[in-house]
């Protein structure tokens, strides 16, 4: 029996080789890469200058005017350690409105609407009226230490109770930069994210990127292989670096466009797609070009 395969059989070896390295991708991306994404977050947080596990005394400012003394918060859990400080203000003299303090907080996902907010426990809160004086519990109808629930910060949008709850689209990602560790899990997770949270664009083009992976590989194939089994090529150097050049605009022009989608200049499936339609005439013209 030939150890080596036919001409009639090469296509579909060929063939069967690409898949093999496809799903090799594939388990690669949604089962190897996420089990050691803490790793990855680990390594990820060390090039940015931060600890991997928390970050200490750190006061902010969200959109609509309310400070946040967070004393510690551990990026991996999504958590508020120590003593939270939140304090509201009125708009229109900027006096103290409210002040709640906490012992913890956690940014997860109510269970009403399953969409997140920051639940606060073991704390009280306290309001004021317009000239600042505190008001009493009595006086202002509020039970000043929280409930067995907690306290919910609500977000933009969200029916307010009373005209004293906080309301805030203060962010996980306000507080430290997006973890790039969750880029890493897979597409199941990350479709729950984006569900929860449309405005995570980076964790949209991640998804669209998972889609448009596959695609990616067959352009660069059929840029490759003209490269390869061309005759008319006079020097195999001077191939070899062509197609380098090539895909490394191919992945140039990528990286460009997932940065673009990430500051919504381009949709998400836009970023991810466009450099496939840019190269894959241009793979399709040279493997049409390759005399067997």
């Amino acid at each position: 029996m030939p150890l080596t395969t036919s001409w009639p059989d090469w296509p579909a070896a060929r063939f069967a080789a690409t898949e093999r390295r496809r799903s090799c991708r594939v388990r690669l991306s949604e089962l190897l890469i996420p089990a050691v994404s803490a790793r990855i977050r680990y390594t990820d947080s060390l090039l940015r200058g931060g600890s991997d596990a928390a970050f200490d005394y750190l006061d902010l400012e969200d959109d609509q005017g309310n400070n946040w003394d967070i004393p510690r918060y551990e990026r991996g859990e999504d958590r508020i350690k120590g003593t939270l400080l939140l304090t509201s203000y009125y708009r229109q003299n900027a006096q103290v409105k409210v002040q709640v303090t906490a012992e913890s907080a956690k940014w997860k996902r109510s269970r009403d609407d399953a969409v997140p907010r920051w639940h606060l426990s073991s704390g009280t809160e306290t309001r004021y009226d317009e000239t600042g004086r505190r008001l009493s519990a009595d006086e202002a109808g509020y039970d000043p230490r929280f409930a067995e629930d907690g306290y919910v910060v609500l977000r933009p949008g969200d029916k307010a109770p009373d005209p004293f709850r906080v309301v805030s689209n203060f962010l996980p990602t306000d507080i430290v930069p997006a973890d790039l560790g969750i880029l890493y899990q897979p597409s199941a997770v990350l479709r729950k994210l984006y569900a929860s949270d449309p405005t995570r664009t980076d964790v949209a083009v991640a998804l669209q990127g998972r889609y448009a992976f596959p695609f990616s590989n067959i352009v660069l194939l059929l840029i490759g292989l003209p490269f390869v089994l061309g005759t008319e090529c006079k020097s195999t150097f001077a191939g070899l670096v062509a197609c380098i050049v090539i895909c490394a605009a191919f992945y140039g022009i990528h990286a460009l466009c997932t940065e673009l989608g990430k500051e919504q200049t381009l949709s998400p499936a836009l970023a991810a797609w466009l450099p496939i339609a840019i190269f894959a005439p241009l793979g399709v013209f040279l493997f049409d070009g390759v005399k067997t």
